[in-house]
């Protein structure tokens, strides 16, 4: 299935346009990382749906895209892997409902110990957190999410507990989770231990830098209207 495709079969036309400014936002990004004019990039997908560079131009590039609303992140990493995910925080009668089916024992005992004020904004940080691990794999919710356990900081920063057990394994993870503007939670992963993440908006022109990821593997995530 080609890019046309995919974006005809979005039912709704705004989220249509969205994914389309996205995707070209994408291809500018990715232009300027690789030095090749975004119009020659060509993408492979694979069977989970995760998109990369096609193998046509022998490059390691990965990315990672999340929409919602008004807003888009990307994320783009050097050698090692990187998954982003952004929401619009919005409250839903059902949020216990799907914590219990898809988050791991100890993330749903966080979330019922803190208080009503903060528990929708520690569901989406937890959720988003989540997604962007997941999406570093290369899967989506079909992976697993309570095969690894993400908890959250005094301040409210998530990190990879443990993943199917192992606490070594989640110490190879950063996370980092933050509002890009008011009402939104984002949320970056990527296999780097103690990666620094220092956040700018994007808006494409020349005086403004995206949000970086900055440690030995450095990675860069950006995020526009």
């Amino acid at each position: 299935m080609d890019e046309a495709d995919r974006y005809s079969r979005i039912r709704f036309p705004e989220d249509r346009a969205r994914a389309l400014v996205a995707r070209g936002m994408l291809r500018t990004i990715l232009a300027a990382q690789s030095g090749i004019p975004p119009a020659g990039l060509a993408f492979h997908y694979s069977p989970k749906g995760k998109p990369t560079l096609a193998p046509v131009h022998k490059i390691n590039l990965p990315f990672s895209v999340s929409h919602s609303g008004d807003w888009a992140l990307i994320g783009v990493g050097g050698a090692g892997r990187v998954g982003v995910d952004i929401e619009r925080l919005r409250p839903f009668r059902k949020l216990s409902a799907i914590a219990d089916r898809y988050f791991a024992p100890r993330e749903i005992t966080l979330l019922h110990q803190v208080d009503e004020a903060s528990r929708l904004r520690t569901f989406f940080s937890l959720w988003t957190a989540k997604e962007a691990f997941v999406k570093a794999l290369g899967g989506g919710i079909s992976h697993g999410f309570h095969t690894f356990t993400v908890l959250t900081d005094n301040q409210g920063q998530p990190a990879v507990s443990d993943v199917d057990g192992s606490e070594a394994e989640g110490a190879r993870w950063t996370i980092w989770s933050g509002e890009p503007t008011p009402g939104y939670l984002a949320s970056v992963a990527i296999d780097l231990p103690a990666a620094r993440v220092v956040p700018h908006i994007w808006t494409g022109s020349d005086g403004e830098q995206p949000w970086c990821l900055q440690g030995s593997n450095p990675a860069r995530s950006v995020d526009k209207r």
